[in-house]
């Protein structure tokens, strides 16, 4: 059985393009995907990613689901395609695009997206079967050309910036609320909560105020740190379920109060910030990890504040001084990069902090 649909004839270089919408379910039926595999001479797709389908799949079944970008297919024998032009009064050649039976879609762009429609239409969304697809076919591609089409769209699409990412979400949370983020995932929903966090260290009074490289804000250049840098920093402090009473600007106002008793205590680093990682990638994540230690002993002290947070952080020694994080005459340790590292050198931190008799004395 073969599909029919109404779509536009359009000509770019020396190839044609049909561009118009399809059914999933018409679309599923003649959809073929040419896997790469050792020793394949023009395979290019990469395996199906099974947690990509399952999520394609729960994003259809919610009821809310858009797919504008276009699924992009090939028809690799000019046979397996004909084209019956009825309209072209507005510049453009519309018509109706008839693909023969036994056809074969070739899937250029878009497998998960189709493998997703598969799995939730069999997991009994029949429905699902109707849902209008944004369809482009090409016609007479070799499989080489449609690896380098293959290739063209997955490399030369840039990603967008993590910071934005961030914003988005942020913007979405303070919307519609928590729970419509948390649609999107666990990691989602805590990365909302950690920009907004990041916002307000970037705003309220404290050793962070105007020294995030917030996206689309002019002198960004200027800032200490990425704004993504912090919100992914925030994850270990976020991770406290002691934390979840309070609010954005709570967990900022503790965090600041935390980094000011670390600048009364390393006062040089604080002041020429970009002679130190203090306030880099390195100590940013050390300290972001060890506050959940130091919060805990302030809070069975009954005091989170400030002060009570610097005599905690005062037992921890050298890693508290700002010699020991100097970028050139610090110790080595300031100057890790890999997240093993770095939460080596947090548990070597916490490791000298005092238990909470101590502080509570």
């Amino acid at each position: 059985m073969g599909c029919r649909a109404y779509m536009a004839a359009i000509a770019q270089g020396d190839a044609t393009l049909y561009v118009g919408v399809m059914p999933a379910g018409q679309v599923l039926r003649h959809a073929t995907v040419d896997y790469w595999a050792p020793g394949t001479a023009t395979g290019y797709q990469r395996p199906l990613v099974a947690k990509r389908v399952r999520e394609v799949a729960n994003y259809l079944v919610e009821g809310r689901a858009v797919m504008p970008t276009s699924i992009v297919l090939s028809v690799r024998h000019d046979g397996d395609l004909a084209f019956q032009p009825q309209d072209a009064s507005s510049g453009t050649r519309w018509g109706l695009v008839a693909i023969g039976e036994g056809a074969q879609l070739w899937v250029v762009d878009g497998q998960h997206r189709l493998e997703g429609l598969r799995h939730a239409i069999e997991d009994g969304h029949g429905d699902l079967s109707e849902f209008q697809l944004p369809t482009t076919i090409l016609v007479g591609a070799t499989p080489l050309d449609e690896l380098v089409l293959f290739y063209t769209i997955n490399t030369k699409q840039r990603r967008i910036p993590s910071d934005i990412i961030n914003q988005h979400l942020a913007i979405l949370k303070r919307r519609y609320g928590e729970e419509f983020v948390t649609e999107f995932g666990i990691s989602a929903e805590l990365r909302a909560r950690a920009s907004t966090i990041v916002d307000h260290l970037n705003e309220m009074e404290g050793p962070w105020r105007g020294k995030v490289m917030v996206p689309g804000v002019p002198g960004r250049e200027a800032g200490l740190v990425r704004h993504n840098t912090l919100v992914a920093s925030l994850r270990d402090v976020l991770a406290d379920p002691a934390l979840n009473a309070y609010s954005e600007q709570s967990v900022a106002a503790l965090l600041i109060g935390y980094w000011e008793a670390l600048r009364r205590l390393m006062p040089d680093a604080f002041q020429t910030p970009g002679d130190y990682t203090v306030q880099a990638a390195t100590g940013i994540y050390a300290f972001h990890i060890v506050f959940r230690r130091v919060f805990d002993l302030a809070r069975k002290a009954k005091r989170t504040d400030s002060e009570t947070m610097e005599r905690a952080l005062r037992y921890a020694g050298e890693f508290v001084t700002s010699r020991f994080w100097h970028r050139v005459h610090g110790n080595d340790m300031a100057r890790a990069t890999g997240m093993q590292s770095i939460r080596n050198l947090a548990a070597r931190i916490v490791g000298k902090l005092p238990g909470p008799d101590l502080l509570s004395c």
